[in-house]
Order: C-alpha cells, then structure tokens, then sequence
C-alpha cells in the first residue's frame, strides 16, 4: 500500500499541481499584497499557443509581426522569452502576471496541447479578465474538450480569423482594441498606433463586426 501512494501521486501529478496552483491564486485574490497591482506591466500581451506547424507558423509570421511590428505592443511568446533552466510552470506563472492580457489561439491542436489547456486554467485563476480567445482553427463538437476550458468557451467572445481581406482587417482592428488598456500601454512609444486603430473610418466594417461572432 505504501509503494503504491507515490506511484499514485507521480500519475496524477498534474491534476495536484493544477489544484494546488488555483488555491494559491485564489487566497492571493482574496488577500492582495500591497503593490501587487498596478498600471504597468512588462508585457502587453502572453501569446497561449499550439507549438504544431500551422498553429505556430501563423502565430510568428501574422500575429507577432503585425503587433509587434505595426502597432508595437509587446508580447511574450515561451520559445523567446521563458527564462532558460526554469521550470515550465514558474515561467508560465510568470508570463500571466506580467501581461495585461493573454490571447489564446484556439485551434484542434491547442485543445490536443496539455500544456494550453493549463496555460488557460492558470489564467483563469489569476485575473478571467485576462483571457481574450482568438478563434484561429474552428473548434469541433468531437473533440475531447477539458471541462474547465469548456466552460470558459462557452462563456466567452470570440474574436475570430477568416481567410478574407475585408474580415482580417476588422480582427486586427478587434484584436488592437482588446489588447489596449486606456490606463497606460506597456510602450509609451506605442501610443499613437494604438489610437490610430481606434480611429480608423469604419462604414463596412462595422456590419462585418456585427456578424464576426
């Protein structure tokens, strides 16, 4: 019976480190430190992310480049910014409370990924107000969705990427709006980008955003 208890412990490893991480960040909730919050962050955005082909592809070469580039926001992605020789939760942790947001690039692979499905739960646990779900790859009914993450899909917006030219100029410009925080932008130097995208002229756009959801 003894031997048997760490075996136990060892397979569901994930399931008490999850609970233990929620619990934490509850009580934290409940009892803020002083300082604990404020208007800067270093990051304006953590990217959640399938590390499959597609998913990545998309992420370095269209997302990265046009808020990083264009509208300079600053972003966290794991393969660039975790801190080597760190274990994988503590960096996770810390890439959550270092953002304003995290943007969750929903896709089959994504709720395959053990790994993003944490990243999410993490997030929840943290600050829900956090979360912004980017509807990269539609989602199926047969896929084997984790409770938890259920529950938040099913209880969130989408901001969702079509194929179109018309419809990606309204997700970039949705996603800007997401991700800028009227207290003060990570980057000052970012400041007139950000307002520039809220002040593009809208006419058809607006009826693409109306039915984007």
């Amino acid at each position: 019976m003894l031997f048997a208890i760490p075996v136990i412990i060892y397979k569901r490893r994930w399931t008490i480190r999850r609970f233990l991480f929620i619990a934490r960040e509850r009580l934290e909730r409940l009892n803020p430190e002083e300082g604990n919050v404020g208007d800067y962050f270093e990051y304006d955005a953590f990217v959640v992310y399938s590390n499959e082909d597609e998913d990545r592809t998309w992420v370095h070469f269209q997302l990265l480049r046009r808020l990083e580039n264009e509208y300079k926001f600053k972003l966290c992605i794991h393969h660039r910014d975790f801190i080597g020789g760190e274990d994988v939760a503590d960096n996770i942790t810390k890439a959550i409370k270092s953002s304003r947001k995290v943007l969750a690039i929903m896709s089959p692979d994504f709720l395959k990924s053990r790994w993003c499905c944490l990243e999410v739960q993490m997030t929840d646990a943290v600050d829900p107000n956090k979360l912004i779900f980017i509807d990269f790859q539609p989602i199926t009914r047969d896929l084997n969705i984790p409770a938890h993450v259920s529950v938040l899909m099913e209880t969130r917006t989408y901001i969702s990427w079509h194929d179109t030219a018309d419809a990606q100029k309204v997700f970039w410009k949705r996603v800007v709006k997401a991700l800028y925080n009227k207290r003060k932008p990570t980057r000052q130097a970012g400041d007139v980008n950000h307002q520039a995208a809220d002040d593009e002229e809208t006419g058809d756009d607006e009826q693409l955003l109306v039915n984007d959801d």
